[in-house]
């Protein structure tokens, strides 16, 4: 116990020693790169050609409680504020986390495993990629893990944009797994990640391709949505975001309490 105690006691004082007299802070040689092109700053502000991609969605989404499913389309307009041409775009396809065969780092139950996300369309630019869940050309389509890479036929060009058509569905899982963001809980649904999302392209390191294990937190763009979820009679949607017809779905004491609410007149319904 003396000897464990006295090495790392020799560790600390070493370390110590080693931090006085390096006083600079280690930065990556991507940052460093983009501090020399003033897209970043070495005092974490944004350098003076700092730039963000992001999309304007504008989805449908349908959920069928007796089939357990959700299906979708939708309509992307992704703008290119990059320097760069794009000859590829990267689609996140959360679900394929209950794909059968793919990496997980949390257990799924056997009877939540799937085919994974079923695309039934992929238009970019008028162009097909994926019919019926097939790539029109495998060459120009790659699947990693839940990582769906695009080799794109008519490239999107700096200040560009690129309409991305789609449409989708999956299999709901019975929330019997430890990912506490989707499924089924008997008659309620929770349903935090049921859309394809466009993954981040940035300054630093191009398309961000890490794949969808379980617990990972996401790096997203800032985005605009036009969101339309379609449920069974007698289900509520609750979700973020600002509602445009709670006349249609709600009943107007409710409506009432919720305006209350909005204007500080009431804190409790």
């Amino acid at each position: 116990m003396k000897t464990i105690k006295l090495s790392v006691l020799f560790i600390l004082v070493l370390s110590g020693l080693t931090d006085a007299q390096d006083t600079g802070l280690f930065e990556f040689r991507e940052f460093q790169k983009a501090v020399i092109n003033k897209t970043r700053s070495g005092t974490g502000e944004p350098g003076t050609r700092y730039w963000q991609n992001y999309s304007d969605y504008k989805l449908e989404a349908s959920v069928d409680a007796s089939k357990n499913t959700l299906s979708g389309k939708g309509l992307l307009v992704y703008h290119n504020n990059s320097p760069e041409v794009l000859r590829e775009i990267h689609l996140r396809l959360y679900e394929d986390l209950y794909k059968r065969g793919t990496a997980r780092i949390i257990p799924i139950p056997v009877e939540d495993l799937t085919d994974g996300t079923y695309i039934g369309n992929l238009k970019i630019n008028g162009i097909r990629y994926i019919v019926d869940n097939k790539p029109v050309e495998k060459s120009r389509v790659n699947l990693f893990y839940t990582d769906l890479c695009v080799h794109l036929a008519d490239s999107i060009p700096s200040g560009g944009s690129g309409l991305i058509e789609l449409e989708w569905s999956f299999p709901i899982p019975s929330a019997s797994s430890e990912l506490r963001r989707m499924g089924r809980y008997n008659d309620n649904f929770f349903l935090g990640l049921w859309y394809p999302q466009v993954a981040v392209y940035d300054d630093i390191r191009g398309w961000d391709v890490t794949p969808h294990l379980g617990l990972k937190e996401f790096y997203n763009d800032f985005n605009n949505y036009d969101v339309t979820v379609n449920v069974p009679e007698g289900y509520m949607v609750w979700g973020t975001g600002e509602c445009d017809n709670l006349n249609i779905v709600l009943d107007e004491k409710i409506i009432d309490k919720i305006e209350r609410i909005g204007n500080k007149e009431s804190r409790y319904f």
